[in-house]
């Protein structure tokens, strides 16, 4: 089927994915270090969850050029301001807003989300 009516090249990954996770990031996102180190032992036990299933990784954009890029959530939220949600703007906000960014900020633990078009998750 099409997964993503929009990005031909996402569907055909998606289809010749032969491992147990993939991870889908646009060209222009900077995964923070070590992020594979800590998703590892969390997915161990996504394999629990009842299936199709998908871990949301919740993406920020900086608001002034020459900031540097958050290396941890602790530094992300101490920039304040200067970061917010992936596409703010009004009526481009919704592809990304059911991520919900304010309880991503306080949680300490994964968190379910409901999915609702046009979510568009990373």
């Amino acid at each position: 089927g099409r997964l993503y009516p929009v990005n031909t090249l996402r569907n055909v990954a998606i289809n010749k994915c032969r491992t147990p996770f993939m991870a889908m990031v646009d060209a222009d996102f900077v995964p923070n270090d070590g992020l594979y180190e800590v998703l590892l032992p969390q997915l161990q036990g996504f394999q629990n969850y009842r299936w199709p299933a998908v871990w949301i990784l919740p993406a920020f954009q900086l608001q002034r050029k020459g900031l540097a890029v958050p290396k941890t959530k602790e530094e992300l939220l101490a920039m304040g301001k200067d970061v917010s949600q992936v596409h703010p703007e009004k009526g481009r906000d919704i592809a990304h807003k059911h991520t919900n960014y304010e309880k991503w900020r306080t949680a300490s633990k994964p968190y379910k989300v409901q999915y609702r078009m046009p979510f568009e998750p990373y």
